[in-house]
């Protein structure tokens, strides 16, 4: 059954995780500033009062950037701040790395970002992340071979790093023949990092892709919502999984409600919703649902050839919700 495939586009989800949140670790390395001096929190006003004192504080710099770089807002700061610290210091290899995954993910400017990968790599070869970041350029240039081969550099110069683990395992994911390979580097990146939800998600999605193994993937949904309960995307993926089994529709539509409590984008729940409801006979309830998708913005082309709302589909009233305009309040 093709249940909500639609709405939930698995494999595009599951590259967008390991590429968006891969590197989160990359900002935040700073824990201190050399011993003998002040240690900073990540907190602006610290920082700031710190450099008051302080201008040519390269690893000071450094860290300010990294806070800014956390509000899409303010960027160019953060982008003077990461420079300023080059400028300081001229060999700071993390510095140089911070630059590029920063000019990658939030500049989308690639040569530039590749160059300053290289640039940290050439002053400092045991930097593990990276290698680790400079592989997730790559696989975003469709450049696997490159990927993971720089996923493999950054494991032999950071074995206990584990995000080129995770990233392996997105890499493989889709190879019956390194199958069993892919599962065994996500497991070992929530080893090495086990309150890191990302490894969790993917995981789950692996294992979604067995039914034989559900229990398993919905165990790893559990957990990555434990760790961070506020992020609407595993209520999602979880309803999805459960979704495909019947006994276990009012679970499925009990996590995309929760997704729809959370999320700012509420459509594929919605029609999510409205498929359960048409294949349990709910006829006035999928309308409902129905309608909520559409006028949030729902493809009506997808909806119009889904077999999920074969029982809905001859009233009247499916064209007519299906041609809804979207509405400029939701």
């Amino acid at each position: 059954m093709n249940l909500f495939s639609k709405a939930l586009d698995l494999n595009t989800i599951f590259v967008a995780l390991a590429i968006g949140f891969a590197l989160v670790l990359g900002y935040w390395l700073w824990n201190s500033i050399k011993k003998g001096r002040l240690e900073l929190e990540e907190n602006e006003l610290e920082l700031r009062k710190f450099l008051e004192r302080n201008p040519n504080d390269a690893q000071a710099h450094l860290a300010l950037g990294n806070v800014l770089a956390k509000d899409s807002q303010r960027i160019a700061e953060a982008e003077a701040h990461l420079r300023q610290a080059i400028v300081l210091k001229p060999k700071y290899a993390m510095a140089y790395n911070n630059l590029g995954w920063l000019l990658y993910d939030k500049l989308q400017q690639y040569s530039e970002a590749k160059a300053n990968y290289y640039k940290a790599i050439e002053f400092d070869p045991h930097l593990g992340l990276a290698y680790n970041n400079l592989g997730v350029l790559y696989e975003k240039l469709n450049r696997s071979a490159d990927a993971v081969n720089c996923y493999w550099r950054a494991i032999q110069q950071s074995p206990k790093l584990a995000y080129p683990y995770n990233n392996l395992g997105s890499l493989l994911r889709n190879d019956p023949a390194r199958s069993t390979e892919a599962e065994q580097f996500y497991r070992k990146a929530i080893g090495l990092a086990p309150q890191w939800t990302l490894p969790y998600k993917n995981l789950g999605l692996f294992l979604a892709k067995d039914p034989n193994r559900a229990n398993e993937a919905e165990a790893s949904y559990k957990i990555a919502i434990e760790l961070e309960p506020d992020d609407p995307w595993t209520y999602y993926a979880l309803g999805h999984l459960l979704a495909k089994n019947p006994i276990r529709h009012a679970d499925a539509k009990a996590y995309f409600f929760k997704n729809i409590e959370l999320a700012a984008n509420r459509a594929n729940s919605y029609y999510c919703i409205a498929c359960i409801e048409a294949t349990d006979g709910e006829t006035e309830s999928a309308f409902h649902y129905l309608q909520e998708a559409m006028q949030r913005g729902y493809d009506a082309e997808w909806a119009r050839n889904d077999s999920d709302l074969d029982s809905i589909r001859h009233d009247p009233r499916f064209e007519q919700i299906l041609n809804l305009p979207k509405s400029p309040m939701l």
